[in-house]
């Protein structure tokens, strides 16, 4: 008798789950917002008959359904752990988190092992689901995730042979609820590692720094020595000077400890250290990170949608000197914008606020002593309302929220920005 599965969510990670398993196991599927025939739909009467379930990121753990099936005591996991116990390959993994910083360090951890003609898949919150990869992996293959907390929540067994936490903040309040159990989500990534591995912390970030691990540990400084720093302008690794950081076609420190990272996971599954700084070199921004966009009338727009909390757009507006016109706003995460406002007020000229949380933005800008604030009630109006305002400096937009409501994700809100821009080139 097959066993039975439920797949909670049957968005990207349920339908590629179900492609995987449809064949070997009688599963069901829930999802209040997609149409599901009878014969696969978890109802029920039929909770008893499931002996785990796989729960994708987008369902809410305070949802109903999961009040009643953690009742009933049958196991909730996510793709990541059930993936894993189901894979008859010999992989190795590396596996990256982190409240900000974990899609550039997967992308040019995957760049550099691909340009030294390595087997390596991406795959995890970074857009394609992990159930993809079942029937493509062969032994030997190399595996990067990009792990959300969402996932790191739900595992029991996943194991990575390097674990990198890139650094732990505050975020995603409105679904961990509290600060603790978002970092205690976090910090599973290393909780079945063992002596025969390698976790990669920050030494910069307190909370990842102190992340406990049965495995090796290194850790990466934009200012101060570490397994990798970065000093006067150079990228040191072991005591070794590879070269100047200018030699990467990224900006921010924070994106040299990014890279830091990927060097440090590359040179621990075999590859010389000076080969991975020289493949590093070649891997271009990622799309909607500090994007450049265009310049117009001397003013430099810049795409930084991927800044969804007010961490990471921190770091963006820590990027420039100042006359920083910020768009910013969208769906509410519970986080506050205050701090970030205190420490940013002197380059931040305008602001201009849209979405969820214009209110919000107002209220804790005027408390700070901003000035010029400017709400708007589209991406079309910030765009132009920034063109209208800004004789020099940057239009920036990093919005310190998530974009769900207007947008279906962060893509979608960063593309919107773009056209808008090429729009105001075209007139």
């Amino acid at each position: 008798m097959k066993r039975r599965i439920a797949i909670l969510g049957f968005g990207t990670t349920g339908k590629a789950c179900y492609q995987a398993l449809k064949d070997r196991y009688q599963v069901y599927i829930y999802d209040e917002n997609a149409e599901i025939s009878e014969n696969l739909r978890l109802t029920q009467d039929r909770y008893g008959e499931v002996d785990y379930c796989i729960k994708s990121p987008g369902i809410h753990p305070d949802q109903e359904i999961i009040r009643q099936l953690e009742d009933r005591k049958i196991p909730i996991y996510s793709d990541l752990e059930v993936f894993q116990k189901l894979l008859d390959k010999k992989i190795y993994t590396i596996a990256v988190t982190g409240t900000n910083g974990k899609t550039t360090t997967s992308l040019a951890i995957h760049h550099i092992l691909k340009e030294a003609g390595k087997r390596v898949f991406l795959a995890g919150n970074i857009g394609r689901g992990v159930f993809d990869l079942m029937g493509l992996l062969q032994d030997g293959d190399y595996l990067v995730l990009e792990c959300s907390s969402f996932q790191l929540k739900y595992i029991q067994d996943f194991h990575p042979n390097i674990a990198i936490i890139t650094n732990i903040s505050q975020d995603h309040l409105d679904w961990h609820h509290t600060v603790e159990d978002y970092q205690a989500s976090k910090k599973k990534i290393t909780k079945n590692q063992n002596p025969e591995d390698l976790c990669l912390v920050n030494r910069d970030d307190p909370v990842s720094y102190q992340t406990p691990s049965l495995a090796r540990r290194e850790s990466v400084s934009s200012c101060q020595e570490a397994d990798a720093y970065l000093k006067d302008g150079q990228m040191i690794i072991h005591g070794q000077v590879l070269g100047p950081t200018s030699n990467f076609q990224l900006v921010g420190d924070h994106n040299m400890t990014n890279l830091a990272f990927a060097l440090l996971a590359a040179e621990e599954v075999g590859l010389p250290i000076q080969d991975a700084f020289r493949y590093g070199a070649s891997f271009k921004a990622v799309d909607h990170r500090l994007q450049f966009v265009a310049k117009i009338d001397g003013v430099a727009y810049y795409n930084d949608s991927k800044g969804t909390n007010p961490d990471s757009t921190d770091v963006a507006l820590a990027s420039f000197p100042g006359h920083i016109t910020l768009i910013a706003g969208g769906y509410d995460k519970g986080s506050s914008f205050l701090p970030l406002l205190e420490k940013h007020k002197g380059k931040i000229s305008q602001l201009i606020v849209m979405g969820q949380t214009k209110d919000r933005w107002i209220q804790e800008a005027q408390e700070v002593g901003l000035e010029s604030i400017h709400p708007v009630s589209s991406m079309e109006e910030a765009v132009k309302k920034a063109k209208d305002l800004t004789k020099e400096g940057v239009v920036l937009l990093s919005p310190a929220c998530a974009s769900w409501g207007a947008y279906r994700n962060y893509e979608e809100r960063g593309r919107d920005f773009m056209d808008q821009v090429k729009k105001l080139e075209e007139e």
